[in-house]
């Protein structure tokens, strides 16, 4: 796996299917928590590559790809048991260079395990700057059912996100935490996809629509050009 502080930078995206069975290409942050038990610090959650999902939960049917043959699982930590209130960021990241119009798309699936609104997954997108510029999918736990048996695995939902202009837009894919980190929860994310779409500039739009309307008044008044 890759250090949390590597930007990296491909001219797609690279490894959006997680069919390496790990998350080469991508950077990695895993936040810590101080065990209340015996004050050591204890990563805040859990990342790896499955072909199938909540057969530990007796799932059926279990998650599986939506393509190929491995998806990436997040998930908090069981237990934690971490001292104080703290929020916990456990996500994958990849800078991917965009031109105006640019498309990131892919698909997400959340497991709530959490009978309260502490944990949540997401997928963000970050400027140049480190400003937040787009959260294109998010679901948050809470109102646990009484019985995880029985239930079959959460449906994967598709996300898309179009640059608003061109630059390096770092994406990330996380689920968060808060307090104790004793209750799991789960997001996947599957299908990562990067689409060079690019819009024209605006004055090369123009140009073009005042190059077709010279074109009919010619033809107008001439017949012809």
């Amino acid at each position: 796996m890759m250090s949390a502080g590597v930007r990296t930078t491909f001219a797609g995206l690279y490894n959006g299917g997680f069919e390496s069975w790990d998350v080469v290409g991508w950077s990695v942050n895993n936040d810590t928590g101080i065990r209340a038990a015996d004050s050591s610090a204890r990563p805040a959650g859990v990342i790896r590559t499955l072909s199938s999902w909540g057969d530990n939960f007796d799932l059926n049917p279990t998650l599986l790809p939506v393509e190929g043959q491995r998806f990436l699982s997040l998930n908090t930590r069981v237990a934690g048991d971490f001292l104080g209130n703290d929020t916990y960021h456990t996500y994958v990241s990849q800078t991917v260079e965009c031109a105006l119009g640019d498309v990131l798309s892919g698909w997400a699936a959340f497991f709530n395990g959490d009978e309260t609104p502490s944990d949540s997954a997401w997928v963000r997108i970050f400027d140049a700057s480190g400003a937040l510029v787009a959260t294109p999918w998010q679901a948050t736990s809470g109102s646990l059912p009484v019985a995880l048996s029985g239930l079959s695995a959460p449906d994967w939902s598709t996300w898309q996100w179009s640059a608003p202009a061109a630059g390096a837009y770092l994406l990330q894919l996380g689920i968060t935490t808060e307090g104790a980190n004793n209750d799991a929860s789960y997001g996947f994310f599957d299908g990562v996809n990067f689409q060079s779409n690019p819009v024209p500039e605006p004055g090369a739009m123009t140009f073009a629509l005042l190059g077709g309307l010279a074109l009919v008044v010619c033809r107008q008044r001439r017949g012809r050009c």
